[in-house]
């Protein structure tokens, strides 16, 4: 009887070694070159923010030098102007600022105020207008006359000033009174500055007819004036 025929096993060969990169494997090479990418990147942002802020900083020091020097610019040419007599409130060659009631006489523009109304208050200056003040007495008369509001005790009135004829004034002001119907003064007289064209009364009589006269200044006593007539409410 014949013996059994032993198998030989044969070893499986052993598995060669991977790929070496200066030392590294395959996946030890890719992981230190995404490192090093990273880094790279990381370093051409902060050199990018870096010159970003800088020329940031060197735009708003360049604008505040250039706001600065035409502020200086702005003051020197508005302290010219006052210089040279722009900039009053009234009167003077050509005011400067939110023009009112305008007059047509003087040189340049006279404002009346601010905004150019009627005070809603009564505002009447007290005290007998001048009849001199070292100028000629003026013939003429406020031009255009009217009431521009009424109401039971008081009334608000307005005119435009006249072309003075050579030789009289300068004008000064205005000197404005009130009479009853049937002539009566209903207190005294006051007087206006020349660059005010408008005029306010108070303390009336409800339901009462009245004439409010308006001359210019200087005067003389009892010469021309302008006269308006209202009925209070």
């Amino acid at each position: 009887m014949s013996e059994p025929t032993a198998t030989a096993t044969r070893a499986a060969p052993p598995k060669p070694a991977g790929k070496k990169y200066l030392g590294l494997t395959r996946n030890q090479a890719i992981g230190v070159g995404a490192v090093f990418v990273a880094a790279l990147a990381y370093i051409l942002w902060r050199r990018h923010e870096a010159a970003k802020t800088a020329t940031t900083a060197s735009t708003t020091t360049s604008t505040s030098t250039s706001t600065a020097s035409e502020l200086a610019a702005l003051e020197d040419a508005l302290e010219q102007l006052q210089a040279q007599g722009y900039g009053g409130t009234a009167g003077g060659s050509g005011a400067v600022g939110t023009v009112g009631t305008t007059a047509s006489t003087g040189t340049g523009t006279a404002t009346s105020g601010s905004t150019g109304t009627q005070p809603s208050a009564p505002s009447t200056v007290t005290g007998a207008p001048a009849t001199s003040g070292g100028g000629t007495p003026i013939t003429v008369t406020p031009v255009n006359l009217h009431t521009t509001q009424v109401s039971a005790t008081s009334v608000g009135v307005a005119w435009v000033a006249p072309t003075i004829p050579a030789g009289q004034g300068p004008l000064t002001g205005y000197g404005c009174e009130v009479y009853t119907a049937d002539g009566q003064s209903e207190g005294p007289s006051w007087t206006v500055p020349k660059t005010q064209l408008y005029a306010n009364a108070g303390g009336l009589k409800s339901k009462t007819t009245y004439h409010l006269n308006v001359w210019c200044l200087p005067a003389k006593t009892g010469g021309p004036h302008a006269s308006v007539s209202f009925t209070t409410k």
